[in-house]
């Protein structure tokens, strides 16, 4: 006769639960075995929550901060531009630190420009008591030299603070020394991102050259194109006034390292 041992089996104890007993539904009591994955899987849901909120912020303090360091840029007028009557603007000229460096002139609406490349000019103080004076030289390698215009060309000149806030007046140097001209600084200001400096320009016209706009970079290979955009950007806002200057007589100019000594 078959014997029928396993009524003899002693039940489980609410302690043990083979995975045989896991697997059978029971709705009277709770499983041990589904309450564990159950809570991991609460778990893990306010982990991850808790990771996309803070991602989130992340993502919406770095989107306020380029907002901020991206923000347009807005240029003044050139004193002769200014129509009459019109409230005095505020503007702070940049300090003599700030301008005392070699700049490369990355766009300029000077047609001598054209036939150049890497062109640079360096300010800088003069000794005291020349306090509103400083030297300003000119720098730039021809792109067809001749046998006088082949190596570095240089213009000096001297610069002497103007009555008008960041404004100046020029007198060349040497040979140069009948000639003079006014400029003014339009804008200035350094990137908060990559911390490079730049400046805008507009000079007045000599005996030798127009009137016209230069943009400066204190970087030997130019602006990068983020600022660039908005630099050339706060341009493009004079065009209403300054017309062809800053449209289609504003050219690039090239520049090609390394520079020559």
């Amino acid at each position: 006769m078959e014997s029928h041992h396993f009524h003899h089996v002693a039940p489980l104890s609410s302690s043990t639960c083979p995975s045989r007993v896991c697997n059978t539904p029971n709705t009277q009591t709770q499983n041990p075995c589904n309450y564990t994955p159950r809570r991991l899987l609460f778990t893990m849901f306010k982990f991850n929550f808790l990771t996309f909120i803070i991602n989130f912020f992340i993502l919406i303090t770095t989107i306020g901060c380029q907002s901020t360091t991206m923000s347009q840029i807005n240029l003044r007028l050139p004193s002769p531009y200014t129509p009459p009557n019109t409230p005095s603007q505020s503007f702070s000229p940049p300090t003599l630190s700030f301008l005392s460096r070699t700049w490369s002139i990355t766009h300029s609406s000077l047609s001598m420009w054209r036939n150049a490349r890497n062109v640079r000019i360096t300010y800088s103080p003069l000794p005291s008591p020349s306090t509103n004076k400083i030297s300003d030289l000119v720098e730039y390698e021809s792109k067809s030299p001749t046998f006088l215009t082949s190596g570095v060309n240089r213009i000096r000149g001297i610069d002497t603070l103007s009555q008008n806030t960041g404004s100046w007046d020029w007198r060349g140097s040497g040979f140069l020394f009948f000639v003079t001209s006014h400029w003014e600084i339009l804008g200035w200001g350094q990137d908060e991102e990559t911390g490079e400096k730049w400046i805008v320009t507009w000079f007045q016209k000599t005996v030798f050259s127009a009137e016209g706009i230069d943009v400066y970079s204190d970087r030997k290979e130019g602006m990068s194109e983020g600022l660039r955009e908005r630099v050339l950007g706060g341009v493009k806002g004079l065009e209403e006034n300054l017309g062809r200057l800053v449209g289609e007589d504003l050219m690039e100019v090239e520049i090609r390292l390394p520079w020559l000594e």
